[in-house]
Parts: structure tokens; sequence; C-alpha cells
């Protein structure tokens, strides 16, 4: 843990120090990291080099002997972090009070040798993220503005949301690292107090009213809620949330499967 028992500058002029202290309240609290729990498993599989080795051959090769699948996985529990209504401002009592989706990862290695005379000849398959796991990578943001866009339009907990953000949330069960469903078009939902003191009606868009927690919609003819079939669609899919800008970046561990063929002699 870091922090301060004091102010970083000290001024003779009684007004530049109250001016001071009042824009550097922050300088006083104390950091404490919040340790991220893993773990790391790995599977070796393998069938003995002499496995069957003449009941099952072609041409004097085995088939079923010496084969090795190896499984590696890992699991890391999401990192903590602050959220205060933008990543560019603080709120001194607000610390680490959202944390981010669980990240996972496995790996898979499929290999079998073939023993011919003092030639050794091996057949063998690198899968990175066999599973295809999408893990959020932080890296498609191309501005503050688009990463408050992001945080903004995830339904976050009630007792996150503070009346000091300068925003309305909308409750729900949403965490960081969470994101639209793939193929899914985006929805806009707009937060406000009451509909009936909207000043704008953003076209296309959802409203969800506080006031009344119901989701409402214009199309000019008047407020009317919207579809409850529609609605529950919307949330299922998280069609609401406002994805990074180069989607490109957001998950950056695609499958891939490498092929390759080794082969070694015994003098």
């Amino acid at each position: 843990s870091t922090g301060r028992f004091g102010y970083r500058q000290l001024s003779e002029s009684i007004v530049s120090q109250m001016n001071y202290e009042a824009t550097h309240t922050n300088d006083l609290y104390q950091t404490k990291p919040i340790p991220a729990p893993y773990a790391r498993v790995s599977i070796d599989l393998f069938t003995p080099v002499d496995y069957m080795l003449n009941e099952a051959n072609l041409a004097g090769v085995g088939l079923l002997n010496d084969w090795r699948l190896n499984m590696t996985a890992s699991w890391s529990s999401g990192t903590h972090d602050t959220w205060t209504g933008s990543r560019s401002s603080s709120i001194p009592d607000v610390q680490y009070n959202v944390q981010w989706l669980d990240t996972y990862s496995a790996n898979l290695r499929v290999s079998k040798n073939f023993k011919i005379g003092s030639a050794n000849l091996q057949f063998f398959a690198d899968i990175n993220n066999f599973l295809n796991i999408r893990n959020f990578s932080k890296y498609g943001f191309t501005s503050i503005d688009d990463e408050n866009q992001y945080w903004q339009s995830l339904h976050m907990p009630a007792d996150v949301y503070q009346t000091r953000f300068n925003y309305i949330n909308v409750p729900g069960e949403d965490r960081p690292g969470d994101t639209r469903k793939e193929g899914v078009a985006y929805v806009h939902i707009e937060p406000v107090n009451s509909v009936a003191n909207a000043s704008y009606v953003v076209p296309n868009a959802v409203y969800w009213e506080k006031s009344t927690g119901r989701y409402m919609e214009n199309k000019g003819s008047g407020w009317t809620e919207v579809d409850k079939g529609r609605m529950d669609q919307i949330l299922e899919d998280k069609a609401y949330i406002d994805m990074p800008n180069m989607d490109f970046l957001v998950f950056l561990n695609p499958r891939d499967i490498f092929w390759g063929i080794k082969l070694s002699f015994d003098f």
C-alpha cells in the first residue's frame, strides 16, 4: 500500500494553500491494491511407446502408441478498478469499486511419434485458445471519450453508482469487460429522470425513466413503453453496450492452429 500523511505542497500564502488543499484532497488517501487470485493447470495424456505396437500397425509402424495430448489452462480473477463517472476524474473516497470480468485461457497440443529405424518422425498440432475464449483486451479505445461512452453504457449495479457521478446509471449486473453480443446492432439507451422533461429526443433511442424504472420510446406521436419482448431481447443481447471504436482490437486472442513435422535421428 502507498500513501502520504501530508500535502505535496505547502505555501506561505494562506489563500494559495487553501486553494491547493481544496483541489488535492486525494493527496491524503492511502492506496491499497487488492490481490487477484489465479490458477493454472496442465494435463498430460499419452499412450506408452510400446502400446499395442504389434496389434495395430501399418507396415510395421505403430498407430496407437506414442500419442501425447497436453492441455494447459489458466484462470485469473478480474482486476479491481475505480469508476467515478469518468476515466479522467476522481472522487477521493471512491476506490476499487468495480471489478473486471475474470479471464480464462486454454491451449492444446497433440502429437504422434513414429519410430522408423534410427529416425524419429513427429507430427504435431498446437491449438492456441482452442475454446475460442473472448477476453476483453482494453486496447480498442480511441480516446478518453470513447472509453467513457463504453463505461457509461454499462448497466452497473446500483451500489456502484453515486449521485456525484456525471451521468445517470441504468441499474443492472454489468461489469467492465462485458460486451455486446456479436452481430447484434447497437441500440442506444438514454437514461433520464423523467421523459416528460427530455429537452431533445434522440432518434431511434430507448429511454430509461429513472422515476418509474420503465423503458420508453417516442416515434413522433408521444411516449409509449417499449414492447416487453423487444426490450428483453435488447437486454439479453446487451445491445445497449457502446463498444470501443476500434472493434478489431477488442479481442486479441483468436483461436490459432499451427501444424508441424519434426524429424530427428538417433546416431
